[in-house]
């Protein structure tokens, strides 16, 4: 469950907004590391809590915060008992604090069957058929919440998702989960590709240029006995090679680039090193671009006559001319298609920046209410601030002006 709170200990206050309240099996389902402490044991006790590394800091510095107690809203005491690792930012699940569940055993709501509040994560046996889980799940509904299906008119239906889809799916009121757009990352895949494709391009026609350059090269080979389709697989690994090289110096240039992205962007991108689907894709990268790239070439620089590229004769036909003009003709295409995409994003999110929220977001004082004596007599408060001559009007929320 997510949820907001306040810490407070030695006359400090922090009101937090990335809380998990979870059972003491959250450590050993998800492969968050902590740096100290026990996963197994961290959250088994009520009082307890488990920070992430940047809260720890927050909160005491340099000090060991292992044994150190908080106070969360001003009712439970919790001794940190771990501290997490920062949570990556291609994960789903984002928190600063873990606090455990048990804290709410002996609450009314928490003892209800209609209450939808928490997300279950199951780790299925290999072998387990989730089609005939899901089949079990309507009897097992009508047997804990036929009463108040029927008493509310509502039908209530519990599905199961695989975790690698959560990220793509559609957020809904009530999932605080970091979600992403499927359309966006295709988008910026897609552009990517056709980056790629001008480069290809530009590499096809330099090297087709520099064919008669090359040309004595080619018929000195084939005089000394070599095939066509030896020259073929040398030109195409000279490209392999060349795309090889060109990915190590971009994953550097990557590594330089990075903190001032994370930046520009105002979140951190992450790149997950350890993992063999990364490798795969940039093997895969280099192979089909290598190809794609040096293909043409390849071919054109085999068919040379050797007599006449010894003898220094030889001329590129119209043929390669004209496939060379509608290479370039597409590349300008794809840069324009480009440019005028750009233009119009630009557009759109300088109309998104500049148009009327409904109210004066400069002028306006955001006050969350996270104190029980405001909070039961947030009526008298609110009097008592539109009392105040600097102030032009008061308005009472459950939420942020644009937010849930």
């Amino acid at each position: 469950m997510i949820t907001n709170g306040m810490i407070s200990f030695d006359n400090k206050a922090f009101n937090e907004k990335k809380l998990y309240l979870a059972d003491d099996g959250f450590f050993d389902l998800f492969t968050f590391p902590l740096i100290k402490g026990n996963a197994a044991t961290a959250l088994k006790e009520p009082g307890s809590v488990v920070l992430t590394e940047s809260t720890a800091k927050k909160y005491f510095g340099k000090e060991d915060p292992m044994g150190k107690v908080v106070v969360f809203d001003k009712n439970y005491q919790l001794k940190v008992t771990g501290i997490v690792k920062d949570i990556p930012s291609n994960s789903h699940l984002v928190f600063d604090l873990v606090v455990p569940l048990s804290n709410y055993y002996n609450r009314g709501w928490f003892n209800v069957w209609i209450n939808n509040n928490f997300y279950t994560y199951v780790l299925l046996d290999k072998k387990a058929d989730e089609a005939k889980i899901e089949k079990r799940f309507p009897k097992f509904m009508d047997k804990y919440m036929g009463k108040d299906m029927a008493r509310t008119g509502y039908r209530f239906d519990l599905a199961l998702t695989p975790l690698s889809d959560v990220y793509f799916e559609p957020r809904s009121s009530f999932d605080d989960v970091r979600h992403g757009d499927q359309k966006v990352v295709i988008v910026f895949l897609s552009i990517a590709i056709l980056i790629l494709v001008i480069a290809c391009i530009n590499f096809m026609n330099l090297a087709t240029i520099r064919a008669v350059e090359r040309s004595k090269e080619v018929g000195l080979r084939k005089v000394m006995g070599a095939l066509r389709n030896h020259l073929i697989w040398q030109f195409i690994g000279e490209s392999v090679l060349l795309t090889l090289i060109s990915c190590v110096f971009s994953l550097a240039l990557l590594q330089l680039l990075m903190p001032f992205y994370n930046e520009l962007l105002g979140f951190t991108l992450t790149v997950s090193w350890h993992s063999l689907p990364i490798y795969l894709f940039l093997g895969g990268i280099i192979i089909v671009v290598g190809f794609l790239a040096g293909s043409y070439p390849a071919f054109f620089l085999s068919a040379f006559s050797p007599i006449e590229a010894l003898k220094g004769k030889l001329r590129l036909g119209k043929g390669g001319a004209f496939f060379r003009q509608a290479l370039v003709v597409v590349q300008f295409s794809i840069s324009v298609l480009l440019i005028i995409g750009t233009i119009i994003i630009m557009r759109q999110m300088q109309y998104v920046k500049g148009k009327e929220l409904g109210y004066e977001q400069e002028h306006t004082v955001l006050i969350p209410v996270d104190n029980n004596d405001i909070y039961d007599n947030m009526f008298a408060f609110k009097r008592g601030l539109e009392a105040n001559s600097s102030v032009a009007s008061v308005s009472l929320m459950s939420g942020e002006p644009g937010d849930f």
